[in-house]
């Protein structure tokens, strides 16, 4: 229903339902026209969408985004209706239903990320009265100054501002009528992307504002400029699983992401992995550098870019320490070390040392080692690490000090096998295992002086140590 200039108690409400004017009038005030009194207590608010489709926009890209949004309609019951189509040339159909009967229409077309830069450039203004309802930019009023003496001067404010390849103007002065139609021309030379049509009309002979609008229009094709590649992590563990996705940028400045499916994906590198092509997950089997390219093409455009990924040895502990190092041994020239292996399933071998030089490797299993060539009465330290079989050796060092036998040595003490000067049960174990020949004999066990080392003779070094009998 068209109100004209129907009044009614109380307040009128914008779309946010708040108040935005409070007024009493007497219908039977109207009397057909309007003047100033009257002029300041008018202001109705409606709400209108406007879509529109310029010309020079090639049919496939003239595609307008309905949901851009809805604005203010200003005074009056004013609606601005601006149908899309794709036609040669800016059909724009406003409908006004208000008493002033001639128009200026401005229309202004700028590009979205010009808009978005200045965002405040672009305003209506109101102080709640229709003559106080204002349409400026950057502050300037568009009033008769700059819309119907010289616009020129909005061509210049609005290049000042957003740069002339960015917004262009068409201007409509005292049109007798609510409608009107013209064109934006030489778009070609605009730089391509989304646009904001903002559409304000201005009534005569005051230029207060009427009406006021903006839609969301597409000027140019959308061609592919870039892809970028991106790993969840580009520093992984061989086996590990990291995530590779591509994101697309166009010559409108859009950042979007790609489906992986749609890339073609090329892998090489001194390292080696397996790719999920449909969801991007890189997983991988070989430690090294992996070269992973990624191909994307839209329309005729292909885009290529790379990403590095470095695959680390898996971080397996080292395997632990030898145990129970001691020399099984007491003669002039050779020591006998003997230990037990740790249990981790990953262990390799035992590195030795002797008085700190490398000597050799010793198999896993092995568990001795005897160090020939010495030289009586003198002292030796083995010194050993463990190895795993990816080659990570165990940092801690395991160690044991033994001393051949002198050739000038005091009377041999029977029982005192390791040559430490005291009978001791480690004296008795060392006989038990001659006795079997897990370590060779030593005549220093032979306590009962028959020329063999027995399982008698480690019972008697035992019951030495204890003090049972003497030697």
């Amino acid at each position: 229903m068209h109100r004209y200039f129907e009044y009614r108690y109380g307040h009128d409400y914008n779309d946010n339902n708040t108040s935005i004017i409070t007024q009493t009038a007497d219908r039977s005030s109207y009397n057909g026209g309007i003047n100033m009194t009257r002029r300041l207590i008018l202001m109705l608010v409606l709400i209108a969408v406007a879509s529109v489709t310029v010309n020079d926009i090639p049919t496939a890209s003239a595609a307008v985004n309905a949901n851009w949004s809805t604005n203010l309609v200003l005074k009056y019951n004013s609606t601005v209706t601006v149908p899309a189509s794709v036609q040669s040339a800016l059909d724009v159909d406003i409908s006004i239903d208000g008493p002033v009967a001639t128009y200026t229409y401005v229309f202004l077309l700028i590009h979205e990320n010009a808009y978005e830069a200045n965002l405040g450039a672009i305003n209506v203004i109101s102080d709640g009265t229709s003559a106080g309802t204002n349409f400026t930019i950057n502050g300037t009023k568009i009033d008769a100054n700059i819309a119907n003496l010289d616009p020129n001067k909005l061509v210049n404010l609005l290049n000042d501002i957003f740069g002339s390849e960015n917004n262009d103007m068409l201007l409509k002065k005292f049109v007798p009528s609510n409608y009107t139609s013209g064109s934006f021309e030489g778009l070609e030379s605009k730089n391509p992307g989304h646009y904001i049509v903002f559409t304000a009309v201005l009534s005569f002979p005051y230029f207060e504002l009427v009406a006021f609008n903006q839609t969301r229009v597409t000027i140019g094709t959308q061609t592919l400029e870039n892809i970028v590649i991106s790993a969840s992590s580009d520093t992984v563990n061989v086996g590990d699983t990291t995530l590779l996705t591509v994101n697309a940028t166009n010559n409108f400045g859009e950042t979007y992401a790609v489906d992986a499916a749609s890339i073609i994906w090329t892998i090489s590198g001194t390292g080696a992995g397996t790719l999920n092509n449909q969801t991007g997950a890189f997983t991988g089997t070989k430690e090294g550098i992996v070269d992973v390219i990624a191909s994307y093409t839209e329309g005729e455009i292909t885009r290529t870019n790379t990403i590095s990924i470095t695959y680390t040895p898996l971080d397996i502990p080292s395997p632990a320490s030898i145990t129970n190092l001691a020399n099984t041994s007491y003669a002039l020239t050779y020591i006998n070390w003997t230990w037990i292996d740790s249990t981790d399933s990953n262990l390799s071998k035992v590195m030795v040392y002797l008085n700190s030089i490398f000597q050799t490797n010793i198999s896993k299993g092995l568990q001795y080692y005897n160090a020939t060539g010495l030289n009586p009465g003198t002292s030796y330290t083995i010194s050993t690490r463990t190895v795993d079989t990816s080659g990570n050796i165990n940092q801690t060092w395991v160690n044991h000090t033994a001393r051949t036998l002198s050739n000038t040595a005091p009377p041999i003490v029977w029982g005192d096998v390791n040559g430490d000067g005291i009978i001791s049960s480690v004296d008795a174990l060392m006989a038990l295992h001659m006795s079997v020949g897990n370590i060779a004999q030593n005549l220093v066990a032979d306590v009962n002086g028959d020329g063999n080392v027995t399982s008698l003779d480690a019972l008697m070094i035992l019951q030495a140590s204890v003090g049972a009998i003497v030697m």
